[in-house]
């Protein structure tokens, strides 16, 4: 079991191992204003620390939340639907105007196809046996990544076209296919 380092009390006015501790996390990977900041108070520094740290990384370049955003939608988009990627950009702090213009670089007619392999690919997996069965599958698989419930049925209704998929309903007096 790895054990946890224990740091030293920090200087909450200290700026500059504040800043030290900026860059260090910044090294490691970009990082949101919001986040950066929650993370230097939780190591202790001072909200007037924090803010002043934010503002220099900011006007130096370190820090912009426009460019993570577009990086991270582009990035999950390839797996996720633009709900669930937005859910996340608001979870990380990234203002509304800069999540709004990441979204916006996304294509829908993109997010169709691309959930519409992701559906091929599970599919494949474990063929279904009524168009039901189809939705249901590919309803949950896509709603779980994000994709919204126009694009699921629009992608639901291609795939049972593909899969050639016909409800049949069984009469009271059919008798089973042995």
């Amino acid at each position: 079991m790895r054990q946890r380092r224990v740091r030293p009390p920090v200087d909450p006015a200290d700026a500059g191992a504040a800043w030290e501790a900026a860059l260090a996390r910044l090294g490691r990977q970009p990082l949101p204003r919001a986040l950066l900041g929650q993370r230097l108070q939780q190591l202790g520094y001072a909200p007037e620390t924090v803010e002043g740290v934010l503002s220099r990384a900011a006007r130096l370049g370190y820090l912009d939340d426009q460019a993570y955003a577009e990086a991270l939608a582009r990035r999950r988009s390839r797996t996720r639907g633009q709900s669930l990627i937005a859910r996340e950009l608001r979870s990380k702090g990234i203002p509304e105007a800069d999540l709004n213009r990441a979204m916006a670089q996304l294509d829908p007619a993109d997010e169709e196809e691309r959930a519409l392999a992701l559906a091929q690919s599970s599919l494949r997996q474990r063929p279904p046996a009524t168009s039901d069965d189809l939705r249901r599958r590919v309803g949950a698989v896509l709603g779980r990544r994000g994709f919204r419930t126009s694009t699921i049925v629009r992608v639901a209704t291609r795939l049972r076209a593909e899969w050639k998929l016909v409800d049949r309903q069984r009469a009271p007096d059919d008798e089973p296919d042995d």
